[in-house]
């Protein structure tokens, strides 16, 4: 596949089935993402993968913001516990 290709197929999904990721897909999928390029090789990025009544207390975070509010304001989520989150770094 070629940029073409690949931005004509592109799509935002918006719509999931309720069928849970297993541990062994979000395993292959962030080797695959490990290997994606990044400039001078610094490779930035950290991963944190939530699941469980981890997500459950993140999405009850994420929907109580009210947006434009300087009060609950932040640039990324803040967790008072991460032992709570999966590092699969």
């Amino acid at each position: 596949m070629n940029v073409t290709e690949a931005t004509q197929r592109r799509a935002s999904i918006r719509s999931f089935l309720p069928d849970p990721v297993t541990d062994e897909q979000i395993k292959d999928l962030l080797e695959v993402a490990s290997r994606a390029p990044s400039g001078g090789n610094v490779q930035p990025w950290r991963v944190y993968v939530i699941n469980g009544d981890s997500m459950e207390r993140f999405r009850s975070f994420i929907s109580s913001r009210k947006p434009g509010d300087s009060s609950t304001r932040c640039t990324r989520p803040v967790f008072k516990n991460r032992t709570e989150l999966i590092d699969m770094s």
